[in-house]
């Protein structure tokens, strides 16, 4: 050891048979004897001489896991909380389980909800108030129900809410609210909204002509009847599925919209849709099933000489009508009984075609307009087109 020979002294030697003490400091804000935030717990320990030193802390919260101390440590559960600690010292001597307790006054948020606003007059509306800790725990308790000053009902919390239905609002505004009325750990709180209870209405819609041909100008005529008195006013907006046709203004419970674009088809499938207004609820109409058929069309055929000279050019115009506002596209076959003697397409509802290669004597000419997708086929009365020699 590096000492001369000799005697030397060494000593004296201790052992350590005395357990560590361990104490507990709280902060937070207090109401009286409860905490009204969280708590702060702060644990220290001691080992008394001749002490060994601390080897650890140990914690537990309310019966729940058991925690090594490293530093402070926060509680939020709203109620009385109770914790348990000890320290062991580096000799392995084991402290005493000690216990402390403090109680926490937890603040609360209340929030409203209505299942329909603004709701139909005499409609069921359900009013749902959940309350929640601003820390933590299961707030318990009633919470009550008021429109304005009159209470209209007081239910217990369930799973943090509570829920009231009514249909007994009259038509107007109504300020609802929510206040949970607290409990030993929870404080109270207020919510509030403002409830609009309107007339119903009801929206039908009828067709001025179905099935309809294309384009054929078909009105459409929305009506609206309602609870309650007064009139509707506002817009209706006529849909072709989820496609916009135009809207039309509300008067005396009606609004049209006359349209001729409507394609060829089955089955337009059209709504009309109330806007509603401050007294009475929008509505949509059941789907009103429009059909739309091709559009007939008639044939006139006129010669630009008649009779004719063999091999002298003759020029035969097709004119083409819908019996509808619209103008025919598509083609026109010339023919000279049952043979096709030439085709053209239509421009503004006409065609023509250009021959010198008639024979001598009498012809049975007709146009024939072909189908479309928008039109039916029609075929001209027969010209008689002589040709001389």
């Amino acid at each position: 050891m590096g000492f001369p020979s000799g005697t030397n002294t060494y000593g004296p030697i201790c052992y350590d048979t005395v357990p560590p003490h361990t104490t507990d400091s709280l902060s937070g804000t207090l109401s009286g004897g409860t905490y009204v935030s969280g708590v702060t717990v702060t644990l220290n320990a001691s080992d008394p001489a001749p002490g060994s030193g601390i080897a650890s802390t140990t914690y537990q919260v309310n019966g729940g896991s058991i925690n090594g101390y490293s530093g402070p440590f926060l509680v939020i559960s709203a109620g009385l909380n109770k914790f348990t600690f000890f320290s062991t010292d580096v000799a392995g001597n084991v402290e005493g389980t000690e216990s402390a307790s403090f109680s926490i006054t937890s603040p609360t948020v209340t929030t409203l909800s209505s299942s329909v606003n603004p709701a139909p007059s005499g409609k069921s509306v359900v009013f749902t108030a959940v309350v929640s800790p601003k820390l933590s725990g299961s707030p318990t308790g009633t919470v009550t129900f008021k429109d304005g000053a009159t209470v209209l009902a007081t239910h217990s919390l369930s799973s943090g809410k509570a829920t009231f239905a009514t249909t007994t609002l009259g038509v107007g505004s109504h300020s609802i609210t929510a206040t949970y009325n607290g409990a030993t750990y929870f404080k109270t709180s207020t919510a509030s909204i403002t409830e609009v209870v309107e007339n119903s209405s009801t929206t039908t819609l009828a067709s001025s002509l179905n099935p309809s041909a294309f384009g054929q100008s078909v009105t459409f005529t929305a009506t609206i009847t309602h609870s309650g008195t007064g009139t509707p006013t506002g817009t209706v907006t006529f849909k072709n599925g989820s496609v916009t046709l135009g809207t039309g203004t509300v008067s005396g419970s009606k609004a049209t919209l006359a349209t001729s674009a409507l394609t060829v088809a089955a089955s337009h499938s059209i709504t009309a849709v109330y806007s509603g207004d401050s007294h009475f609820t929008g509505s949509t109409s059941v789907p009103l099933i429009q059909k739309v058929n091709k559009a007939n069309t008639s044939t006139a055929l006129k010669s630009s000489l008649n009779p004719s000279t063999l091999g002298t050019s003759v020029t035969f115009t097709a004119t083409v009508k819908s019996s509808t506002t619209g103008t025919p596209t598509g083609t026109v076959n010339f023919m000279d009984g049952a043979t096709k003697i030439g085709s053209h397409a239509l421009s503004g509802g006409v065609a023509t075609f250009a021959t010198t290669k008639l024979a001598t004597g009498a012809h049975s000419i007709t146009a024939v307009y072909l189908t479309t997708a928008d039109y039916n086929a029609s075929t001209s009365p027969v010209l008689s087109q002589k040709v001389n020699p």
